[in-house]
């Protein structure tokens, strides 16, 4: 059993991804997965984005992924010919990918002008 390296009282339960001491969980930044002494000298423009600022894009990619689906579905049982299918999963896929990269795009400008604001 090893004792956290910063307060050098509790039980050590991780390990800081910036520097590699053991930590215990009151000396522990979990969204940043880094010691507190790490997380003092970060600018404090800079952070650690966690993942759930993307989680409403993931819902959304795969909402329309599902609705993609759906559509060729509904398309091969009223008969469409095949050529007309594969233009509209085509329209429909292109047209999702721009949807996407705008949505990062405008994510990365946002997170520009916050630091830039800062």
């Amino acid at each position: 059993m090893y004792t956290c390296q910063i307060c050098r009282v509790n039980r050590a339960k991780y390990i800081c991804q910036k520097c590699g001491r053991m930590v215990c969980e009151n000396c522990f930044v979990p969204y940043a997965e880094i010691c507190i002494d790490c997380y003092k000298k970060i600018p404090k423009h800079e952070g650690y984005t966690s993942l759930p600022m993307y989680a409403p894009l993931f819902i959304f990619f795969g909402t329309a992924l599902v609705m993609l689906g759906v559509i060729l579905i509904i398309c091969d049982i009223v008969g469409l010919p095949g050529y007309v299918i594969f233009q509209i999963s085509v329209f429909i896929f292109l047209s999702l990918t721009v949807i996407i990269l705008l949505l990062f795009f405008s994510q990365f400008l946002i997170e520009e002008s916050l630091r830039s604001s800062l």
